[in-house]
């Protein structure tokens, strides 16, 4: 499990109904985000939530949008030892397979969860060193203001958060960290702009040296940490790094069991706290056991929820592609009663892209294709192979087929060939070649379809099939 982002703050002066608004906000932002009318089996939602329960939580485990995993979004609002009011938002990737690919290590919170923190942050009234977590840009106009950053950057010890600043008055471009990304990162960090250049001669001469200009981005951490002079000119690994080091600082949430607590009595420990029998030292062993088991029961029982939680969404994914391939087999027994349909290749290769989900067509394949006709039969077995192999590519996605073994999977069922000869490809490179993720490959591997071809790709980075041609017979050495 990977922690993606993370915000926390705290107030130490609050009321019931201060609470309480924070908690509607919370519910008001569950219904906007996943409306009941639109949650399917695949999104589980738990709420932790009682009138004499501290702690109120919501956490929403959905698939990831981009990569094949699940993303947890854990929302908290606790009353804390001190009597302090916490919230608390944190989001994580749980892969839901063994795979070793590249995952995003952070991600900045869509418009509605920023949104949701910036609004909570106002009724809480959160502040860092006196400075509101509201994620609006300070800006400063004036020497003063300069100055005054500068104060703020530089003396207030009990600034938690880091401030990035940068000089838009001199500075060649945009702003690096622009409103939108400032919202995002409400509760990670401050964004400040020096907006003259008087501002800018405020903070400097505050400073006494220059920690600030327009050819850089400046990253001031807390408590004396040395400053970062960015001079990259892509916000996103300066995003990143930010998010990084809010998600190293969250604290740890001990939330109390939601269970009330009895009311207080004489403990055994009162009782017999002078008692040195044989009896008492049996029944303190005794007691300690019980104390182990019951926190091994507790472990045991996080770990069957939490397998629990993977087992639903697992088996929401293999609903939701089963519900799938019953819409595809059913499209294609109706159009199987419809002849016309097959009349015309780009027409049948286009409703295929449209259709088949898991493959991935190469954006020169209609043009490779040209004009290029079969007969009607033909044309039907090519959607036919593409459906199969749509599957075959769902299952390889999965891990249910390991990618070394794709090629015999494929010549299991299909006519198929795994490559090309070599003479073939150093006499006709530009027909076995096509431009994938900035890089030329070799789209040797073919389903023999009569005279009609399939050749694909199979990038192993991602473990996709990417369908490079589907026409006539590539040029080869019989070709004069």
């Amino acid at each position: 499990m990977l922690t993606t982002f993370g915000a926390s703050f705290l107030v130490t002066k609050w009321a019931k109904e201060m609470r309480d608004d924070v908690v509607a906000r919370v519910m008001t932002w569950l219904d906007e985000s996943h409306p009941h009318d639109r949650r399917t089996n695949k999104t589980r939602i738990a709420v932790r939530h009682s009138t004499d329960d501290p702690v109120f939580r919501v956490e929403v485990l959905e698939p990831h949008p981009a990569v094949d995993a699940a993303r947890s979004t854990t929302i908290t609002v606790l009353t804390g030892r001190k009597n302090e009011l916490v919230f608390d938002v944190r989001r994580t990737l749980r892969p839901t397979q063994p795979l070793v690919v590249p995952r995003p290590a952070t991600e900045l919170p869509d418009a509605a969860l920023s949104g949701l923190v910036t609004g909570v942050a106002k009724v809480m009234r959160a502040t860092d060193a006196q400075y509101p977590l509201v994620g609006s840009i300070i800006h400063a106009d004036t020497d003063d203001d300069g100055a005054a950053l500068a104060a703020f950057v530089l003396e207030a010890h009990s600034r938690r958060l880091p401030v990035v600043i940068e000089c838009t008055s001199s500075r060649s471009g945009p702003a690096l960290i622009d409103t939108a990304r400032a919202t995002a990162l409400a509760g990670v960090a401050h964004v400040a702009y020096l907006d003259t250049a008087a501002a800018e001669e405020g903070f400097r001469r505050f400073h006494g040296s220059r920690l600030v200009s327009g050819t850089w981005t400046t990253v001031v951490w807390p408590r004396g940490t040395e400053p970062l002079l960015y001079h990259a000119r892509d916000p996103e690994p300066l995003v990143t790094l930010l998010v990084q080091a809010a998600v190293a600082a969250l604290p740890p949430l001990l939330l109390p069991s939601p269970r009330r607590a009895p009311a207080p009595t004489r403990t055994i420990e009162q009782q017999v706290a002078k008692s040195t029998s044989p009896e008492v030292d049996e029944l303190r062993h005794e007691r300690n056991q019980l104390r182990a088991e019951v926190q091994a029961l507790r472990e045991d029982y996080d770990s069957l929820i939490e397998n629990l939680t993977m087992t639903e969404h697992h088996t929401a994914k293999a609903v939701d592609d089963r519900d799938r391939y019953r819409d595809q087999l059913t499209d294609l027994l109706m159009l199987r009663d419809s002849p016309e349909e097959w009349n015309d290749l780009r027409r049948v290769v286009s409703r295929a892209m449209t259709t088949f989900r898991n493959l991935v067509f190469h954006e020169g394949v209609l043009d490779r294709m040209g004009k290029t006709q079969f007969n009607p039969v033909t044309h039907r077995r090519i959607f036919e192979n593409l459906l199969e192999l749509n599957n075959i590519a769902a299952r390889l996605q999965r891990g249910d087929i390991a990618p070394h073994v794709l090629h015999t999977y494929c010549m299991d069922r299909f006519n198929y060939a795994p490559s090309v000869s070599d003479n073939a490809i150093q006499k006709f490179p530009e027909d076995y070649t096509i431009r994938w993720n900035d890089k030329d490959v070799l789209i040797g591997p073919h389903i023999r379809i009569g005279d009609a071809r399939i050749h694909l790709y199979h990038d192993v980075a991602t473990n996709t099939i990417v369908i490079g041609h589907i026409g006539r017979h590539l040029r080869d050495k019989t070709t004069s």
